[in-house]
């Protein structure tokens, strides 16, 4: 039989902060190599006694990975974790050392390391893993290590 050459899954935390929706599509002749498209969501709210904040930062997340083995899967892989963040309200939100007061786009690096459960002939995939993040905004840096947890369909 023939390796499935798609994947779609949703995942929580990870490159995609708190949840994110991915599809990869293998690249290579030996099926061993794939990109990775996505899209976050995270959302956090202060409330103080006069005024609130909300803080939502979404995702683009572009990758490519490489896997080894049948259907237990090690896989190791990095990419572009590209931030779009809104504040709104007067406060400033602190989240994993970052002190947000500031809107805009920005580009973040993760890489990925983890084991998947994915049948070449298709079907339910599962995947469980450690995915750092370098955050840079604004003249500030901090470092994420968020585990991740997915499951999804191969096609």
């Amino acid at each position: 039989m023939f390796a499935q050459t798609n994947h779609i899954y949703g995942e929580l935390f990870g490159p995609g902060l708190f949840s994110s929706i991915n599809y990869e599509r293998d690249l290579s002749l030996e099926k061993k190599v794939f990109v990775r498209m996505g899209y976050g969501f995270f959302s956090m709210t202060t409330t103080g006694l006069i005024a609130s904040t909300k803080l939502s930062i979404n995702p683009l997340i572009l990758g490519v990975h490489k896997y080894w083995g049948n259907k237990w899967r090690f896989e190791v892989g990095g990419g572009i974790s590209y931030w779009m963040i809104k504040l709104e309200g007067d406060n400033m939100l602190d989240f994993s050392g970052l002190n947000f007061d500031f809107e805009g786009s920005y580009p973040m690096y993760y890489a990925s390391l983890g084991l998947r459960y994915q049948n070449p002939e298709g079907g339910l995939t599962m995947k469980l893993g450690l995915s750092p993040t370098i955050v840079s905004a604004e003249g500030q840096s901090a470092s994420i290590i968020s585990p991740h947890v997915g499951i999804g369909y191969a096609f």
